[in-house]
């Protein structure tokens, strides 16, 4: 039996695992930053529900007849809330930026610390060089956006968005439920 040998098959990796393996990262090398953004999420959610609620109670205030000093207090306390919230959620986008240099350096050192323990003789394949450059324009800063912390980023985001279109859909949903495949189709067109 002759033993042929089989082509290289190039490696591929899904989206979603590489979701999966930045999240795994980032919560072996940087947790906080991942707890951080899984606060941050509901924060950023409610303060888009907040900023949609504020007109309608400004209105609901003035047209029930309502005393000045309870319109002032209702409309005060949410406004005040609102400015709470965005400063929260601009200290932890911070704090997440801090952690995140600490991920973006462990991701790099384990790229060099795996790159330069290869054998010379793996190393000077071209299939070995050419992942490496992959690697690199991966975790190298762009432009100010490194691909493998914008990964999470953007997945958070995307959560964020999801949950937030949801939301707005079972409030729409009461006025009329025809809206909401409407405002859904209208961006895509």
């Amino acid at each position: 039996m002759k033993n042929k040998k089989e082509p290289a098959k190039k490696p591929y990796c899904s989206l979603f695992s590489n979701i999966i393996w930045n999240f795994k990262n980032q919560l072996k090398y940087a947790p906080l930053a991942f707890v951080l953004q899984f606060f941050l999420v509901p924060l950023k959610i409610a303060l888009a529900y907040a900023a949609v609620y504020l007109p309608s109670l400004v209105v609901a205030e003035v047209t029930e007849g309502r005393t000045f000093m309870h319109a002032a207090l209702s409309v005060g306390g949410l406004m005040l809330a609102m400015f709470i919230g965005n400063e929260l959620s601009e200290f932890t986008g911070r704090l997440i930026g801090l952690y995140e240099q600490t991920y973006r350096y462990k991701v790099t050192y384990d790229l060099n610390h795996k790159s330069l323990g290869c054998f010379y003789q793996s190393f000077e394949r071209k299939e070995m060089r050419d992942l490496l450059s992959r690697a690199q324009m991966a975790t190298q800063m762009w432009d100010g956006v490194q691909p493998v912390t914008d990964l999470p980023n953007h997945t958070w985001r995307l959560v964020e968005n999801v949950l937030s279109y949801i939301l707005f859909g079972m409030v729409i949903s009461f006025v009329s439920p025809w809206l909401i495949p409407i405002l859904t189709i209208a961006p895509a067109v």
